[in-house]
């Protein structure tokens, strides 16, 4: 037999006593430690805030040099521009200066005379100036420089001068000697010739097309004071700082401009382990001796973190953020203190509202208690009388109704079970996805802008309502989960929350039954009693992250990855092909024998960098009938030829196709690239189609 237990009164009392009085002498120390792991979180997140904002900002600079010396090592190669006619030329760099203003140099180097042709400006906002610098023999250069005024270029200097600059022999020229053609590199940091001030320069090899000889460099150049003038503007904290540094340790970029220091030798970079900056010496010390050199540290009265520039940027620089401990962890000092206070006037409080409360609380406890319950196994029906003399549990019993009626909204947005799963579970939706290989599809009413600026408002939501009614039926019974509406267009996926092994057939049998319930609507349009609503639908199958997705406070039961892009991208694919329905490799490869596909096309879809083989969702096989088998086969045989790159066979067989199956959207898009192809063959045929629109 259960115990009769505690009265309710004198139980929280005595517990609200016992608590206060015994956490009063750690509600300090808690707090501290609270909001130091506080401190510690904001502080990671603002430095990866930074560095990522420093890195972006840095790339941003530098992203224009390579396409720029791409285009005109082709120009130069296919001899659109001759370096040995220095005024077009100068002309051409000139224009690239303009166009580009991070570029400090644009220049050319020439392998067989050591000719230099170079455009530069000497600071932000000042006259742009040109040079041609020719060999007259191993010790001396004759040396043109103009300057860009209203009136054209005027002369500065025009002098055979003893100080000897052969390109050749510079690093930028010499990185890329051995690279293929159209084999770019980043060169640097070192101190430009002209200015001794220190960048970097991206060089990009110019070669005969006939022998692959080496013609020359073209390159571009950057000087690193806007990189420090952007540093100088970043706020981290009060007064910490953010710097730019090789992996080697060279300065490249600090908000006081301190890169080159002038040594016995002459000018050179400053090392960060030697510089005059003891904040950055000491972090940078700090940081060599990490054996994880990417988490945070702490060194001295100082917090740091290095974060590294992106892989693929090519860039082997390292952003150092360093910021006095002091700037961050004052505030838990002071926090400390304020929980210590509220903690003992909690204690004083606690008794005298714990006599006052504990007598009417009990009453109206358990009728909460056992609507909770309720609540806990997914009983939302129902709204029973709550009320309470006491405001707040009235309050209470208020909150709970409506806790009831939002639920029961709730189950109209997200799926039923992931619903009935967070409630079973007893646990808090937070924020937190995983890696689940799932089928995502996307569907889009073709022409319904125009449908919409033709159609009365009262009459375009009563038919969209009965179009996404069907769809989310079509979706749920096969199991599918409506992800989001997209106005007229709808994301949904299968295989999440509830696991399906079989979720690409499903996905596709979903978007069959989707596409009928458009045909029906369609159908009724032709008499007028609704507006037409084509559909499209687009289906790829990958690895996505599925969960709660957006921010702490807000977010959705959704998805995330490339999957998602693609399913998208096939949609759009279907105005292309005059089809319904598409599908990727994958979503084919796991549904197997239970639907029928049609081959397409061997596409690369705008953004991605593989091919991928698209197919069209038919139907479901035991739907298929003897001809749409036969048909389909032809048609196999067809796109076999066309890969092959037999252009004029293939031209023959899609005919034969048309004829059989007249307005088939397919046939006839091959048939007219298949024409385009005989009057002009792909140079380099590897049976791949390249969309240039999304």
């Amino acid at each position: 037999m259960l115990r009769r237990g505690i009265p309710l009164s004198a139980l929280i009392t005595s517990t609200m006593l016992v608590l206060i009085v015994a956490t009063t002498g750690v509600v300090g120390w808690s707090g501290f430690i609270g909001a130091r792991q506080s401190v510690d979180d904001l502080w990671r997140q603002l430095a990866d805030s930074i560095a990522h904002r420093t890195t972006s900002e840095t790339l941003r600079f530098l992203e224009d040099a390579e396409p720029h010396t791409l285009i005109s090592a082709d120009l130069i190669e296919l001899g659109v521009l001759d370096p040995s006619d220095p005024e077009p030329f100068l002309a051409y760099l000139e224009r690239a200066s303009d166009a580009y203003p991070a570029f400090t140099w644009v220049s050319y180097g020439d392998q067989r005379t050591g000719t230099f042709l170079g455009v530069y400006r000497t600071e932000p906002g000042q006259p742009l100036q040109r040079t041609i610098r020719s060999q007259i023999d191993a010790h001396t250069t004759h040396y043109i420089i103009e300057q860009r005024t209203e009136a054209g270029w005027l002369h500065l200097e025009d002098h055979q001068g003893v100080r000897h600059y052969d390109p050749r022999k510079r690093p930028w020229y010499i990185a890329v000697v051995d690279r293929g053609r159209r084999e770019g590199a980043w060169v640097g940091p070192y101190l430009f010739h002209s200015r001794e001030q220190p960048g970097v320069t991206y060089s990009m090899p110019v070669r005969d097309p006939v022998d692959d000889r080496l013609v020359g460099v073209i390159c571009v150049d950057f000087e690193m004071a806007p990189l420090s003038r952007y540093l100088a503007k970043l706020r981290v904290g009060r007064t910490g700082r953010a710097y730019v540094l090789t992996l080697d340790g060279l300065v490249v970029g600090h908000p006081q401009g301190q890169l080159v220091q002038m040594t016995s030798n002459g000018p050179d970079f400053w090392s960060a382990a030697e510089h005059p900056d003891p904040m950055l010496a000491q972090a940078f010390e700090a940081w060599k001796q990490r054996t994880d050199p990417w988490e945070p540290f702490a060194f001295g009265d100082y917090l740091a973190v290095a974060t590294s520039f992106p892989e693929d940027s090519h860039v082997p620089w390292v952003v150092l953020i360093v910021v006095p401990s002091d700037d961050l962890l004052g505030h838990a000092a002071e926090q400390a203190l304020r929980s210590a206070i509220f903690g003992i006037l909690a204690m004083v409080l606690a008794v005298g509202l714990g006599l006052l409360l504990s007598r009417t609380v009990a009453r109206s406890v358990d009728n909460l208690r056992g609507e909770l319950l309720r609540i806990s196994r997914l009983d939302l029906f129902g709204d029973p009388d709550l009320s309470s003399a006491i405001r707040e549990l009235n309050d209470m019993g208020q909150a709970t109704v409506v806790m009831k009626q939002g639920l029961r909204a709730f189950a109209r947005y997200v799926p039923h079970q992931l619903v009935r799963q967070l409630l079973e579970s007893g646990q808090e939706a937070r924020l937190g996805a995983e890696r689940r290989e799932l089928s995502v599809l996307f569907s889009d009413i073709a022409g319904f802008t125009t449908v919409v600026e033709s159609t009365p408002p009262d009459r375009i939501l009563s038919a969209l309502g009965a179009y996404l009614d069907g769809m989310n039926r079509a979706i749920g019974e096969h199991r599918g989960t409506v992800c989001q509406y997209l106005g007229d267009g709808i994301m949904a996926f299968w295989g999440a929350p509830e696991h399906l092994l079989d979720h690409a057939e499903r996905t596709c049998r979903g978007a069959l039954a989707m596409q009928a319930h458009a045909d029906a609507l369609l159908e009724r349009s032709r008499s007028g009693q609704a507006p037409p609503l084509p559909t499209r639908i687009g289906i790829d199958t990958g690895d996505v992250m599925v969960g709660n997705i957006g921010a702490h406070e807000r977010f959705n039961y959704g998805i995330l990855g490339d999957t998602v892009n693609t399913a998208a991208r096939l949609e759009g694919l279907n105005k292309t092909y005059g089809t319904s329905i598409i599908a990727g490799e994958r979503t084919v490869e796991l549904a197997g024998e239970a639907i029928l596909f049609r081959p397409l096309d061997r596409v690369l879809l705008k953004g991605k960098r593989r091919p991928v083989l698209v197919y069209e969702v038919v139907c479901a096989r035991q739907d298929a009938s003897e001809a749409t088998l036969g048909a389909l086969a032809t048609w196999s045989e067809a796109l076999t030829i066309y890969f092959s790159g037999a252009f004029a066979e293939a031209l023959d067989a899609f005919t034969r196709f048309l004829r059989a199956r007249p307005g088939d959207g397919p046939a006839q898009v091959m048939i007219a690239r298949c024409e385009a192809y005989l009057h002009d063959p792909p140079s380099d045929w590897d049976g791949v189609h390249v969309l240039t629109d999304k």
